[in-house]
């Protein structure tokens, strides 16, 4: 645990088979940064089975967050700034935010987040608030037992030369995105996501403006392909009252 007020740097550690209430793996409440190292194995019956970064700010740099659990936030949960560099983040699970579950700012490039599993909604990411913002990253191969197999965006997105391909929303809406903020994507590539059940809808992406006419969609040089939904819209579902749960 890293306390308020401290300043810790990590490098070349390995944080495995850790188990706590909160913060599997590490609790940071100071200033953290984390290079070349892996955060594995570790679980927690509350937030962040990996990394609970929680009043501090966090940066990882290199490093592979993988096969942790949690309630929320699988790999990381994240409630104060954070910083993802050159890093993947994989085979983790959670009820929510199977990868990483976020209501700060964070900021993802370079780096991978694959192979994650939610049993309720967003199998990658869930972004329940704050600014999302990724470069140069692959969102790929999760999973949601509900909605938003591979990103569930409630604030401001932006989406910069990133893949977001085979994710799955086994019982709701966007396999691949699951957007209810005002969003930006540019030159990146959506493909190969499925949104499956009674109301599956938005393989690709769907959105919608919450409160209605107040959040906005731009795409600019967005490949969105080759995406199914059992509903409507295999590739984008824009309502501004979809059906639920999000």
């Amino acid at each position: 645990s890293v306390a308020f007020g401290t300043t810790v740097g990590l490098r070349r550690v390995s944080v495995v088979a850790g188990n706590s209430n909160d913060g599997g793996g590490i609790k940071n409440n100071g200033e953290l940064t984390i290079t070349d190292s892996v955060v594995s194995d570790n679980r927690t019956s509350g937030d962040g089975g990996g990394i609970l970064n929680w009043q501090g700010n966090l940066t990882l740099d290199g490093c592979e967050v993988r096969a942790n659990s949690a309630r929320s936030g699988g790999g990381i949960f994240n409630d104060a700034p954070a910083t993802i560099v050159d890093s993947m983040i994989s085979g983790n699970v959670a009820a929510t935010g199977g990868g990483v579950s976020t209501r700060a700012a964070l900021t993802a490039t370079d780096s991978l987040i694959s192979d994650n599993i939610a049993e309720q909604w967003g199998g990658g990411i869930d972004a329940e608030d704050g600014a999302l913002t990724i470069t140069n990253v692959e969102v790929s191969n999760n999973t949601a037992g509900m909605s938003a197999g591979g990103i569930r965006s409630l604030g401001l997105l932006t989406m910069t030369n990133t893949t977001v391909s085979g994710n799955a929303a086994q019982d709701g809406c966007g396999g691949g995105m699951l957007l209810l903020g005002s969003t930006d994507i540019v030159k990146s590539t959506v493909s190969g996501n499925s949104a499956s059940g009674e109301l599956g809808c938005g393989g690709g992406m769907s959105f919608r403006s919450s409160p209605p006419g107040f959040q906005t969609l731009h795409l600019s040089h967005v490949t969105v392909a080759e995406n199914s939904a059992t509903w409507k819209g295999s590739a984008i579902f824009l309502d501004p009252n979809p059906i639920g749960p999000f």
